[in-house]
């Protein structure tokens, strides 16, 4: 979700179609954000508009922090062979993440670089405060890939299925995103799965997702919070097992379950002075996930005991790393001593 007076996914999408239609090509672009669906999308669709689709000979991909100023400087000064115009693409390299002598140097190239070629920077979260980050902005384009409005993304799944012929409604569609996630790539690939295992149907039913769709990791660490916030020791860590044998990480479990705890605490605190909608907006959170799920959790929980579970996470997290422990061990006890706070809680209130 945008921030304030940051324009939505739409916009600026329709600002890179406008550009492309009318051939009005910035010397550099920036292509950001947090949906990787989007960002190879709409990279993709610049590099086919700039170069032409099939013209290999003049396009040049670098990855990567080992990419250097110097090699980046002689490939745009480099002229196109029989053609308009040469890109250089970018993709997660270090100048918009490190502050220093080379992005300095691109800093200074850029108002020198020959108008035949192109530089399109692919970054997930650049540093904005960086003075190369403002060179793009202020000489190219730099357009925002972050999660559609609720609305869009759910137009955009509906037509998934409805492009394999398939009809969704929406209490379906609710159901299949709680499944997903809103990661684009995820949403793709699961509709996909979906889509194959009805085939010879006309309609997507609850039962077919529960069937062969897998609920995305944060879904199950939520999950297991509900257990623990419900004081139910065996369950949370069923759960947990569940995900151990999905091959996920103890640590990812780790850092899952304190940015769940860190954001119920955050959300208990906005919703003080603040609606729904406004904490949706400011957490980057789906409303209606806020509203059926995140909300009624908050809720039952105390600050204190939030508190509490939050102070166990970043312990759990530390010992770890600092090796009194095993990650397996660690989540597995964090799991204990949260329903022991949880206990404590019911106790006080007794």
């Amino acid at each position: 979700m945008p921030k304030k007076n940051q324009p939505n996914y739409k916009e600026y999408e329709t600002e890179l179609e406008r550009q492309i239609r009318s051939k009005e090509f910035r010397p550099v672009y920036l292509v950001c954000g947090e949906q990787d669906y989007l960002r190879t999308k709409n990279v993709k669709r610049l590099r086919e508009a700039l170069l032409g689709d099939g013209d290999a000979m003049n396009s040049t991909v670098l990855k990567g922090a080992e990419v250097r100023a110097s090699q980046v400087i002689e490939m745009a000064q480099t002229l196109p062979f029989f053609a308009e115009r040469r890109v250089i693409t970018l993709e997660d390299t270090d100048f918009l993440k490190k502050a220093g002598d080379e992005a300095e140097k691109l800093c200074e190239f850029l108002p020198k670089m020959p108008e035949t070629t192109h530089l399109i920077f692919e970054e997930t979260a650049p540093n904005k405060t960086y003075r190369l980050y403002k060179a793009i902005a202020k000489a190219g384009y730099v357009m925002v890939c972050d999660t559609p409005g609720e609305g869009d993304l759910r137009v955009w799944t509906a037509g998934l299925f409805s492009e394999r012929g398939l009809r969704i409604s929406n209490r379906t569609l609710d159901l299949f995103l709680q499944y997903s996630g809103n990661d684009m790539l995820s949403v793709q690939s699961e509709a996909e799965k979906l889509s194959a295992y009805c085939y010879g149907k006309e309609e997507v039913l609850p039962e077919d997702i529960r069937a062969v769709c897998t609920p995305v990791i944060r879904d199950r660490i939520f999950d297991m919070i509900q257990s623990i916030a419900a004081g139910e020791k065996e369950e949370a860590l069923s759960i947990y097992l569940d995900l151990v044998k999905l091959q996920t990480a103890p640590q990812v479990v780790l850092a899952l379950m304190l940015r769940q705890y860190n954001q119920l605490l955050q959300l208990k605190e906005l919703l003080k002075s603040a609606g729904e909608s406004e904490a949706a907006a400011q957490l980057k959170i789906n409303p209606w996930i806020l509203s059926k799920k995140l909300r009624p959790l908050a809720d039952r929980l105390r600050r204190d005991g939030l508190e509490s579970c939050l102070e166990e996470c970043m312990k759990a997290d530390f010992d770890y790393k600092t090796g009194k422990i095993t990650p397996e061990l660690a989540v597995e006890r964090l799991i204990v001593l949260c329903c022991i706070v949880k206990r404590q809680e019911e106790g006080q209130r007794g």
